[in-house]
């Protein structure tokens, strides 16, 4: 005999057995969703991340991220890389695996804008400098400079610096000298992993170096907690910034300024 109801039933059963595998099988194959802190898009699978994607910058236009990544690199280096945040395509970054060789290229550009005074050793500057940020402006203030003509014992590789920004058409060079290229980008930024600082903390602070020139509140915020320190925590704070121009206090305050920032992603 014939029991519709049991027939019911075990249809029943199929169905929600093979609704639940399909909502398994979705679930553990892939999940996506934005990370809005970071403005990233994550796929999941199986409860581990395989892909982290950084979306597009609103203002971004032909090229959100410019830069170039040379040398032996980190394993963070492409997520630091590709991370967006508000200057993101307004600012050429160079990811260098070799922190001698990226401080090479801008030793006579930080002796130009007084960074580090006359008495600043070229070796000395190589060994230690991890990471600098310039504005697109200063950098053509530099190559434009007929006047400046302190000799470079780094011409190799001040020439590949120059080589890229005019390749990646940062800068251009005319019969009447070097001109801005893509008006979109105002500032250039250079990390490298040092002996005891992560590629990740180098190139923040110098992200946190394009606020400062960006954004007047932060300025004005950290002038007026500077003003507010008093002459002895002031020297104290100074003692601290060794290997910077001591009488650039205009400087001074930036650097310690994006030293409190240094460790907070921007934004």
């Amino acid at each position: 005999m014939f029991c519709w109801k049991r027939y019911i039933f075990l249809i029943f059963i199929v169905c929600f057995a093979l609704n639940f595998g399909f909502m398994v099988f979705s679930s553990s194959f892939v999940w996506a969703k934005v990370v809005s802190s970071y403005d990233s898009a994550k796929i999941i699978k199986n409860g581990k991340v395989i892909l982290e994607k950084n979306i597009v910058a609103p203002d971004a236009k032909n090229n959100p991220w410019p830069g170039v990544m040379t040398g032996k690199l980190s394993k963070d280096a492409d997520k630091l890389f590709y991370h967006l945040w508000k200057y993101r395509s307004n600012t050429f970054t160079i990811i260098h695996g070799n922190q001698s060789s990226l401080a090479k290229m801008i030793f006579r550009l930080a002796l130009f804008n007084k960074d580090i005074d006359a008495s600043m050793k070229p070796d000395r500057f190589a060994r230690g400098a991890q990471a600098f940020h310039y504005s697109i402006d200063q950098v053509l203030n530099w190559l434009n400079d007929n006047k400046f003509n302190v000799a470079s014992p780094y011409d190799t590789e001040e020439r590949e610096l120059i080589d890229i920004l005019i390749s990646k058409k940062v800068i251009s060079k005319t019969n009447d000298g070097f001109v801005k290229g893509d008006p979109n980008i105002r500032h250039i930024v250079g990390a490298s992993k040092g002996k005891r600082r992560s590629l990740a903390l180098n190139l923040n602070q110098e992200r946190w170096h394009v606020y400062w020139d960006e954004d007047q509140d932060f300025r004005t915020k950290y002038i007026a907690k500077w003003n507010q320190l008093g002459e002895r925590k002031q020297k104290e704070a100074i003692k601290k910034l060794k290997g910077y121009n001591p009488d650039n206090l205009q400087q001074l305050i930036e650097e310690w300024a994006v030293w409190q920032q240094e460790s907070l992603p921007v934004k």
